[in-house]
């Protein structure tokens, strides 16, 4: 009986060709695509070309069962151990039939590739990540040979290799290896499997191939365990177009690989590459002498050398000079930290080139860039006259967040918590390319923690596995993460001022409030620092700060954009949407998040988002009526120079009370806020500032009774509004008046915030897109006049179509 008959298999078997392929571009293993124990040079041709930025999904095969001493028949070799005819992978059989080696003189390894990637030069650095890695069988093989491994001369005894066949299983959605005790006894031992490429490199110069076995600057036979989905390596390029190629591939090895090989089998690799230019490089990581991984958790330096003693001493030095060029840290500190905090593990012992490599832990270094992307330069405050509606752009290392200013200040911590050059550099092409984002923090960012606006919410957080999908539709476009950016506690607010790290600044409206709960990242594009704030909207939080700051604000369809990796509110309110200080960046924005079929955030239930609103417009009278009556006569004009300049129809309607809407609204708005986050509450006394402690003290006492009461009592003040939406859009001013003072007394911010939750929260109620414009000026306490957004909301799904909308309305009413 073989090991699996009768058992379902516990992984499909990825024959070319046969099951998912995510990647821009399929690279099989053929006889002609790869090559066996030899790696690229300069000479060789590319069997794919791609551009930066492309991912490409490549079939490897493990050496394990072509080699010689396996008969160099993989068939035979696995059928021997049970896996029946149609579990041997085709491209394997192919490539023992048709390639040969000299054992003598060539390694075993199997590579696929090489693949040229546009753009790449000779002192650049290509950055490979990971993307997936599928198990293309269910078994692969553990080797000792004679001559090799730690145990050189004692294992294996006598004058024969081992090779243990190890099967998989599954086990609580997990897979295992499996192995006995004994010779033919039960397989009782099991141990994890943790995918990744031994093999990952770039070609080297001239017309020579290397020995598949050594690693070298190159990259080649690394063997770092760390490599698994969501990691990323970076190799120094040497050749043009890098002619990047990967091999080798492990179900799981020990740090070390003691006994030659670990557990070797074939993986379906999606990867995908990216070219980072030489100064930016250097700027990111000093100069790289040899190959660097970076993880959620750690940034990985190495050492290589046949001698273990000196690669450790080499992978110290690559630590050293990462720290300087990442972080500024003097050479001597450097030192102290890595001997007080630094893991430095040994790759492997068994290529004749042995590894060492450093695990840095990027959240050591939240204090001045919490890191796991490029070059951490601090930004400063802009200077006199920058502010919103600002066109001059920094130059090429200029600007806010250069390295080329002598002494740079440190940033503003009340607007980021933490901030780099950027922080995470996304696509190098891209619709989005050349904008930067501030992300609120609520979002997950792979190997940052998530803070929401509270410390020792903070203190207690472990960095993100995975990127929001939100966020990761941004960085795909081309954006980059300039940092995380501050929020009120928990987003339980819409004042914008954080207790435990103060106000942000209101440059619109010096001196006044900035508007929250996204404070941060709006604060953040009005300063100039970001192009893009990341951020959401359960109440008003992103329409309210740009209507303070005289931003663009679009709080999308509720649900439209998923919010997984998203830390919650209230979730039936909760949305996801953007800040900009134009409408072109927003409409970029929009455009490819909700319209790119390959994003994330594009499924629309609610049909085309692109199709064109009617230029229809319906003024509530309520909303109206609860503005200010400075902001209700700069609105009316505004209506006024609509109707002169162009046809288009504007009525006014009665939308219902808009207490009835805001009282419902907070009760069930605060039943769900204590089911998220009562119980770290009750378990923190005292960690909250006192305004949102108050509110989550109101939460808990909030019946399951009056929160069924509070949504029935919504039904219909929703349906109200989708039903005005079906063939207008609603026009009113986005809040009651400008921001308030920061120095006003605490009863008057709280009636302001009552105030402006009347007229935020009915688009909340009926989870429709709303847009604030900044179209309003209206006089403020403290001199120059101040912004007031005018709010445009649509029916569900036309969120796209709506930012248009407002395009063209902003300029018909320009003066």
């Amino acid at each position: 009986m073989g090991w699996d008959e009768g058992m379902p298999p516990v992984t499909p078997i990825l024959q070319p060709g046969v099951g998912a392929i995510p990647g821009d571009h399929y690279l099989r293993a053929t006889p002609e695509t790869v090559l066996w124990g030899r790696l690229p040079c300069k000479a060789d041709a590319p069997v794919l070309r791609i551009r930066s930025g492309q991912s490409v999904t490549i079939d490897t095969v493990s050496h394990e069962g072509i080699l010689e001493d396996h008969g160099k028949d993989p068939l035979g070799y696995f059928s021997g151990h049970g896996v029946a005819p149609d579990a041997v992978l085709e491209d394997a059989i192919a490539i023992a039939a048709q390639l040969s080696r000299d054992p003598a003189t060539d390694g075993p390894h199997v590579v696929t590739g090489p693949v040229f990637v546009e753009g790449a030069e000779l002192g650049d650095v290509l950055r490979i990540t990971v993307e997936k890695l599928a198990p293309r069988v269910p078994y692969g093989v553990i080797s000792n040979r004679h001559g090799k491994g730690a145990l050189v001369g004692e294992l294996p005894r006598g004058d024969w290799h081992v090779s243990v066949f190890t099967p998989v299983e599954r086990r609580d959605g997990r897979l295992f290896g499996l192995l006995p005790i004994v010779d033919d006894g039960e397989r009782v031992v099991s141990f994890p499997l943790a995918p990744f490429l031994g093999t990952m490199g770039v070609a080297v110069a001239g017309s020579e191939r290397p020995h598949s076995v050594p690693p070298g600057p190159h990259g080649g036979n690394i063997d770092i365990n760390l490599l698994v989905e969501g990691t990323a390596l970076y190799l120094p390029v040497q050749v043009e177009g890098a002619l990047a190629y990967v091999g080798d591939p492990h179900f799981a090895q020990g740090d070390g690989e003691v006994a030659l090989t670990a557990l070797e089998a074939s993986l379906r690799a999606t990867l995908r590459f990216d070219v980072i230019p030489r100064a930016q490089a250097l700027a990111e990581f000093g100069e790289l002498a040899g190959p660097l991984v970076r993880t959620p958790e750690y940034l990985v330096p190495t050492g290589l050398d046949p001698d273990l003693n000196e690669a450790m001493r080499r992978c110290v030095r690559a630590a050293l000079t990462l720290l300087e060029a990442r972080y500024g840290m003097a050479e001597h500190l450097a030192y102290a930290y890595l001997s007080a905090a630094t893991d430095f593990n040994i790759s492997q012992v068994v290529d004749i080139v042995c590894g060492v490599h450093a695990r840095i832990r990027v959240s050591d270094f939240e204090g001045r860039t919490d890191a796991a992307g490029p070059a951490p330069h601090e930004i400063a405050a802009p200077a006199a006259g920058d502010g919103p509606g600002s066109s001059t752009a920094p130059a090429a290392g200029g600007g806010p967040g250069s390295s080329s200013a002598a002494d740079p200040a440190p940033f503003d911590r009340t607007v980021w918590r933490t901030v780099g050059d950027p922080l995470w550099q996304g696509a190098w092409e891209g619709p989005l390319a050349g904008l930067t984002v501030a992300v609120k923090d609520l979002f997950a960012i792979a190997g940052y923690r998530i803070g929401a606006g509270n410390p020792a919410f903070l203190d207690e957080a472990r960095p993100e596995k995975t990127t929001a999908p939100a966020v990761a539709d941004l960085l795909r476009g081309g954006a980059s993460l300039r940092g995380i950016a501050r929020t009120d506690e928990f987003a339980y607010s819409i004042a914008g001022d954080n207790v435990h790290y103060g106000t942000p600044p209101n440059p619109a409206a010096p001196g006044a409030l900035p508007g929250g709960s996204s404070s941060g990242p709006a604060a953040a594009v009005a300063l100039g620092h970001a192009e893009v704030g990341l951020a959401t909207d359960t109440a008003g939080s992103i329409r309210v700060p740009a209507s303070y700051q005289g931003l663009w604000g679009l709080r999308t369809t509720h649900g439209l954009v998923p919010r997984q990796g998203l830390v919650p509110l209230a979730q039936s309110f909760d949305t996801v949407g953007w800040l900009a200080r134009d409408g072109e960046t927003l409409q970029r924005v929009a455009d490819w998040c909700l319209s790119y079929d390959s994003s994330e955030s594009t499924e629309n239930v609610f049909g085309a988002s692109d199709d064109d609103l009617a230029w229809r417009f319906l003024v509530p009278d309520e909303v109206l009526a609860a503005a200010e009556p400075q902001a209700r006569a700069a609105f009316e004009a505004l209506v006024a120079r609509l109707q002169e300049s162009d046809t288009a129809e504007v009525d006014t309607v009665s939308i219902g009370d808009l207490g009835d809407y805001l009282v419902p609204f907070r009760t069930v708005q605060g039943a769900e806020a204590w089911r998220n986050h009562g119980e770290w509450v009750e378990k923190h006394p005292g960690a909250l500032g006192p305004a949102v402690a108050e509110r989550f003290r109101a939460a808990s006492v909030i019946t399951s009774e009056e929160e069924d009461d509070a949504r029935r009592d919504l039904a219909p003040f929703a349906a109200r509004l989708q039903a005005l939406t079906a063939d207008a859009v609603l026009l009113m001013p986005t809040v009651p008046g400008p921001a308030p003072r920061r120095t006003a007394a605490g009863a008057d911010i709280d009636a302001a915030r009552t105030a402006t939750l009347r007229m935020t929260t009915p688009a909340a109620v009926a989870g429709l897109p709303s847009l604030s414009v900044p179209l309003l000026r209206v006089p403020a306490a403290g001199g120059a006049p101040a912004p007031v957004g005018a709010c445009l909301i649509s029916r569900a799904g036309t969120d796209v179509a709506l930012v248009r909308l407002a395009r063209r309305l902003a300029e018909a009413v320009r003066e």
